[in-house]
């Protein structure tokens, strides 16, 4: 026994003494780690001291070690999360997460579309009466969302530019129909009517999330009007009328023009789908089939001589 003390612990980093006063012959510690031991130094009222460890009479229980297999530190939003916390000592559990149950993780994580999240999972292992904590955050990032626009229904020969845009305004790239590989190419010429799909993924950043399903839109083509020729009645004497109508056509909006032998004359004469002119001279006349149909924002008048 001596008549003032000195506690120490074999290395400073390997816990802490949170009461050691010189008087006393117990001490308090905090966040002792396994293999190191812990001293008393005894001095007594002659100024002669000794030491003595503590290992004899204190078993230090070492702290639980946790694990977490696949973690991720970020996902896109819709995947699956799988997640499994071990530890080298005791038993160990999810205590936070959405979808974290006894020792596993297995859920899918989503955000809203345009903004990202963090969910937070906290696993806790016990030994002997000694704990240990693990949070891991994952942030999930949004999936693009595109909105396709055209110029609308067009006619059988000409085309239409659909363009894809990103509603939130995230930098995405763009994969057409079946293409290989995705482009900054927002734009796309339709040629055909029909249905057109269309990929998006977000560019920047180590994780690259893209739509799992295409956008589509479709589009329409006009046909174009026939006309086999033109069907005359009547004789073609100066002076006198004849009728003109289009024959073999599948259109009910036409317009008529003339040509004489000393005029050129492209002035729409009828809007009709017949003519009675009166014949004073040689003359040409032909007829504009048009076949106008009404779609979205769009009325294409096709034509066809």
């Amino acid at each position: 026994g001596g008549e003032s003390y000195n506690w120490h612990i074999s290395k400073a980093e390997a816990g802490t003494i949170i009461s050691n006063s010189s008087d006393s012959s117990e001490i308090t510690v905090k966040n002792i780690k396994e293999g190191f031991s812990i001293y008393a130094t005894g001095t007594d009222v002659n100024g002669c001291s000794s030491e003595r460890s503590a290992d004899s009479f204190v078993t230090i229980l070492p702290s639980p070690v946790i694990s977490i297999s696949n973690h991720v530190d970020t996902i896109c939003s819709g995947s699956e999360l799988k997640m499994t916390a071990s530890t080298n000592r005791g038993d160990v559990e999810w205590k936070l997460g959405h979808g974290a149950s006894g020792t596993e993780v297995n859920t899918t994580l989503t955000t809203q579309y345009g903004s990202k999240r963090e969910e937070v999972y906290r696993a806790e292992a016990f030994y002997e009466g000694c704990s240990s904590t693990k949070e891991v955050v994952i942030t999930v990032l949004p999936l693009p969302e595109l909105t396709l626009n055209t110029d609308g229904a067009f006619c059988a020969g000409d085309s239409t530019l659909i363009t894809a845009k990103e509603s939130y305004g995230s930098d995405v790239e763009y994969k057409w129909g079946n293409a290989a590989n995705y482009t900054d190419k927002s734009t796309y010429m339709a040629k055909e009517g029909g249905t057109y799909q269309v990929y998006a993924r977000t560019k920047k950043g180590g994780l690259q999330c893209a739509t799992p399903d295409p956008t589509e839109i479709t589009v329409t083509e006009v046909p174009l009007p026939t006309i086999s020729g033109i069907e005359v009645t009547g004789k073609p004497c100066k002076g006198e009328r004849v009728s003109l109508r289009p024959r073999g056509s599948n259109s009910t909006s036409f317009e008529w023009f003339f040509i004489t032998s000393t005029k050129v004359d492209t002035t729409r004469i009828e809007r009709m789908e017949s003519i009675q002119p009166t014949i004073t001279q040689d003359t040409t006349f032909y007829v504009v089939a048009s076949n106008t149909q009404t779609f979205t924002n769009v009325t294409p008048a096709c034509q066809g001589a």
